[in-house]
């Protein structure tokens, strides 16, 4: 005997809606992933080391480097809000004797395995971040990691905010050290690159023009390590 054209549909609408509950029951339960650093997964940044830019205090003939790229640890030294290993991309902006590191992007890998489940997430010290929620972050994929850009995780400040940030933090510190003892007369005469930070000629621009960079290049500069 036919089933009936109404009764048919409803069988097969049954039946559709049972294999869907049995996928989503007896699937694997979400990834908890823990994000990794690139050489943590066997990728590296160092091309980004022969990209030159212009030298922010400009006594010096060139500009030595351009970026330095770290891998992060479990003691938080580099992020708070960041869980696991990470990459982090520093501008190291010349001052006094050394170079002052002032970060430019936080990057995080998962390796494709890994991931399974309706809704995988990333963990931070904050609790979980969907993988969807960070998908407009994902600056690089191949068939074994995704590479996601979590500087938003870690800090709010847009790049020209953390740029005028470290302009002011510096002028207020060379002020500080030009009335000190130690530039008294006799002693010893301000350095030109002190004189340039209060002159107003240091470019501290520079740290957007290496971020802009970075949005611009960067997946073409993520390669296997032993590529």
């Amino acid at each position: 005997m036919r089933m009936p054209q109404g009764k048919k549909a409803g069988y097969w609408v049954f039946l559709a809606l049972i294999v869907l509950l049995g996928g989503v029951f007896f699937s694997k339960p979400s990834a908890a992933l823990t994000g990794l650093s690139l050489e943590e997964t066997g990728y590296t940044l160092s091309s980004l080391e022969n990209v030159k830019f212009d030298n922010p205090y400009l006594g010096y003939e060139e500009y030595p480097i351009s970026f330095i790229v770290l891998q992060g640890d479990q003691k938080r030294r580099y992020a708070e809000q960041l869980q696991g290993s990470y990459t982090v991309i520093y501008a190291p902006m010349p001052w006094l004797y050394e170079a002052e590191l002032v970060p430019l992007m936080w990057l995080q890998s998962v390796k494709t395995g890994d991931i399974h489940g309706l809704n995988p997430t990333l963990e931070t010290p904050n609790g979980p971040v969907a993988l969807r929620e960070l998908s407009k972050h994902q600056v690089y994929r191949d068939k074994n990691i995704i590479i996601f850009d979590v500087t938003s995780i870690e800090r709010s400040e847009t790049i020209e905010a953390v740029t005028q940030s470290f302009a002011a933090d510096r002028l207020k510190k060379s002020m500080a050290l030009l009335t000190s003892s130690q530039f008294s007369p006799g002693r010893s005469a301000p350095t030109d690159l002190l004189i340039s930070v209060l002159d107003g000629s240091y470019h501290f621009e520079t740290i957007t023009d290496m971020h802009r960079y970075l949005l611009d290049n960067l997946a073409q500069n993520i390669l296997p390590e032993f590529a």
